[in-house]
């Protein structure tokens, strides 16, 4: 799959931010990154900087529905994908770029453990040390 990041994106001051905070990762890294959460907010209709301004109002909420919000649509959009037979190693990618623009933000999506997308990669399983010799 061949990412396109819009060069607006890359303009947005969140987006910004998130970069230079991504600075010690590797190049290939931070376009996939950006290339997934650029994805991810066509789908929820809204720009990086929507999301920090919702995410930070959601988290001061006392009602535990609206404080979860993002991470709803995180999951619900993980599901899509699986539903969509897209590989499991996008289904990771999605998921952990979306995560690390939010903790990034100091606003850490809530999520546990078993809402990360799972499954075995497809492709060959590497080379065991017995079959290395």
């Amino acid at each position: 799959m061949k990412i396109v990041i819009n060069k607006e994106f890359k303009e947005y001051e969140s987006i910004q931010y998130w970069m230079a905070a991504l600075a010690g990762r590797a190049k290939s890294t931070k376009v996939g990154y950006l290339g997934h959460f650029q994805a991810f907010c066509e789908v929820v209709r809204k720009t990086p900087d929507e999301l920090i301004a919702q995410r930070r109002q959601d988290m001061k909420s006392d009602d535990l529905y609206v404080r979860h919000r993002i991470e709803m649509l995180l999951k619900k959009h993980i599901a899509e994908l699986k539903e969509d037979d897209k590989s499991i190693g996008t289904q990771k990618n999605r998921y952990q770029s979306v995560r690390s623009f939010f903790q990034c933000h100091y606003a850490p999506l809530e999520l546990l453990r078993s809402d990360a997308p799972s499954g075995e990669p497809i492709g060959e399983e590497p080379a065991d040390k017995n079959q290395i010799k």
